[in-house]
């Protein structure tokens, strides 16, 4: 099993062996490619060796397998009324502070920065239902990388996901 190491912005990385679980901080700047995920081999003081994913995020992303639905949405007088032009389900594969991975039901026809609501539950004990729109960042076939269009830390949604992301 790879285990996921997270580069803060100093490059440094805190690595927490699989079987000791004892951690340790290190500079990973000799690494090039920081920008994209990197594998790299591990050895523990404890003598445990393991394949770790270097990668370099601001924000921690929880892998998650959650149904929802999107509402494609048009801006059509001023930037108060929303005019829905269609909708599909959706299957919600990764989330974090500022943004969500997700697969649509159906190939569309979707461009880079266009806007979207997405409705989901979290499958937390609340079952806490998230309803955000969202500017789409990356499509890959019936891929989407999308980000939050706001992010408020009072707003009830917001700290949902905030918990739910550490647990």
């Amino acid at each position: 099993m790879l285990e996921k190491i997270f580069v803060n912005d100093n490059n440094i990385a805190v690595f927490i062996c699989p079987e000791c679980k004892k951690s340790r901080n290190i500079d990973v700047s000799k690494y090039k490619n920081l920008d994209k995920a990197s594998k790299i081999k591990c050895k523990c003081p404890c003598g445990n060796a393991y394949y770790a994913i270097l990668e370099k995020r601001k924000f921690y992303r929880k892998k998650t397998n959650l149904p929802g639905i999107y509402i494609n949405i048009v801006s059509s007088i001023g930037i108060d009324f929303l005019e829905e032009v269609g909708r599909g389900t959706l299957k919600v594969t990764d989330v974090s502070r500022t943004g969500l991975q997700l697969t649509i039901n159906i190939q569309n026809d979707f461009s880079v920065d266009d806007k979207i609501m997405v409705e989901f539950r979290l499958n937390d004990k609340q079952k806490t239902l998230i309803k955000k729109k969202v500017i789409i960042k990356n499509i890959h076939g019936t891929e989407i990388g999308a980000e939050f269009c706001t992010i408020d830390p009072s707003n009830p949604a917001d700290k949902a996901i905030g918990f739910y992301l550490f647990k």
